[in-house]
C-alpha cells in the first residue's frame, strides 16, 4: 500500500473488497489526496486504522464499508467528521448500534446510504434530511424497536411529535418512506393511526418490560383494529 500511495498519487477510485490478507493498518499506510471512491468492505478495521485512512483522503466522496469488522459506533462519527462531501455510504452489517443524532446535519450531501443489518433501534430526527431518494436510504435488518431515550420520558404526545417530525414533513416527498422501517407496511401516508400502532406493537413484542411498552399499553387497547387513515 505505501508503495501504491507513493507511486499512484492522482488514484481516485479505490476497490480492495474483500482482499485476504490486507490489514487495516496497511490500508491507513495509503494516502492518496485526490481518493473519491474506495470500497473497503469485507477488511478487518479497527476505528484508528479507518480514522487514518479516511484523513489521507479528504476529498472522498463514496465509501463502501459494508461487513469490516472491528469497527464501533465512534467509527460512524470519524466519518461523518472526515467526510462532509459523502455522497453515498454503506456501513451494512457492521454491527453498529447507535447513529450519530446529527447525522442528517453532518452528512448533508448524503443520496444515498445502506444502513441495514446492523442493530440501530433508535431512529433519530436527523434522518430526515439525508437527500436519500427513490429507496436509497436502507433501514432495513435493524431492530427500530424505540424513539430516543429522552422522547419517551417527555410520554406519548412527544413520542408521537417525533416521528411527525421525521416523516411527517415528507408525505409528498419522493424518498419516504425509507427502505425496511418496521411501519412501513402501514403505508405511512401521514405515519398515523394505523402506522403508528404498527410501530407500537413492535415495540411492545420486541421489548415487553421496557418503560416504552409500558407508556404504549396504557395508551393503546390492541385488541381493537386501528382506525383508517
Amino acid at each position: 500500500m505505501i508503495v501504491l500511495g507513493a507511486s499512484c498519487t492522482r488514484l481516485r477510485r479505490l476497490n480492495v473488497a474483500n482482499c485476504a490478507g490486507l490489514s487495516g493498518r496497511a490500508l491507513a499506510a495509503l494516502h492518496c489526496p485526490d481518493l473519491e471512491a474506495l470500497d473497503a468492505a469485507g477488511l478487518p478495521l479497527a476505528d484508528d486504522a479507518l480514522d487514518d485512512v479516511l484523513a489521507g483522503a479528504p476529498r472522498l466522496r463514496v465509501l463502501g464499508l459494508r461487513g469490516c469488522g472491528g469497527l464501533t459506533d465512534d467509527a460512524l462519527s470519524a466519518i461523518a467528521d472526515r467526510c462532509p462531501r459523502l455522497v453515498e455510504l454503506d456501513v451494512s452489517a457492521c454491527g453498529f448500534s447507535e447513529l450519530p443524532v446529527d447525522i442528517g446535519d453532518r452528512l448533508a450531501e448524503l443520496e444515498k446510504c445502506d444502513l441495514s443489518g446492523n442493530e440501530f433501534a433508535v431512529l433519530v430526527r436527523s434522518v430526515a434530511k439525508l437527500r436519500c431518494r427513490d429507496g436509497d436510504l436502507d433501514l432495513s435488518d435493524n431492530p427500530w424497536t424505540r424513539p430516543p431515550a429522552d422522547v419517551v420520558d417527555e410520554g406519548m404526545d412527544a413520542v408521537n411529535d417525533h416521528f411527525d417530525d421525521i416523516f411527517g414533513a415528507n408525505d409528498e416527498s419522493d424518498r419516504w418512506p425509507p427502505i425496511g422501517y418496521p411501519a412501513t407496511e402501514f403505508g405511512l401516508s401521514k405515519f398515523r393511526d394505523a402506522g403508528r400502532l404498527g410501530l407500537h406493537r413492535d415495540a411492545i413484542q420486541a421489548a415487553p418490560r421496557s418503560p416504552f411498552s409500558m407508556i404504549l399499553r396504557r395508551r393503546h387497547d390492541f385488541s381493537r383494529p386501528p382506525r383508517p387513515d
